[in-house]
């Protein structure tokens, strides 16, 4: 039985673009059919290379194009009103760290995953990272204390 593809598609046609193209473009359940950005010429330039259509709205992406998962991978102080516009449009979505800028945003966003029945998820690329891991066990094993913040510099 073959599986159903889902239609997926990207907005911001910048740097960590690419990687999800790439994604989109590979996995065998997915239809990678359109991409996103405020600059039109850059979204062409960005759709040309992986045979899609580019958009610079991007509700008008979503339903033309019939998308059901949309990555944000735009800067960070637009992901919340870009992640609430598509979970709006009962399209599901994966945003670039940091889910937001602010608490008040990332449950803006949460809000509109739940309010709309439709999943979201944060890329957080280093979670199985051997030293990733090692932190994140001494955090629950209350090595650490109780963090309220950290950095790392790589």
């Amino acid at each position: 039985m073959e599986t159903r593809k889902i239609r997926t598609a990207l907005v911001g046609c910048g740097k960590v673009a690419d990687f999800h193209a790439l994604a989109y473009a590979g996995l065998s359940h997915s239809d990678f059919v359109a991409c996103c950005d405020n600059n039109i010429e850059r979204a062409k330039a960005f759709a040309e290379r992986f045979g899609i259509r580019a958009y610079d709205n991007v509700e008008q992406m979503i339903r033309e194009c019939g998308v059901e998962m949309v990555s944000v991978c735009v800067p960070h102080p637009l992901h919340a009103a870009l992640a609430v516009q598509a979970a709006d449009l009962k399209c599901n979505v994966l945003v670039e760290k940091p889910l937001a800028v602010s608490l008040e945003d990332c449950d803006k966003i949460i809000n509109a995953g739940k309010d709309n029945g439709v999943q979201i998820g944060m890329i957080a690329q280093r979670r199985f990272y051997r030293p990733c891991m090692r932190i994140r066990q001494a955090i629950d094993e209350g090595k650490l204390g109780e963090p309220i913040i950290g950095t790392v510099n790589m």
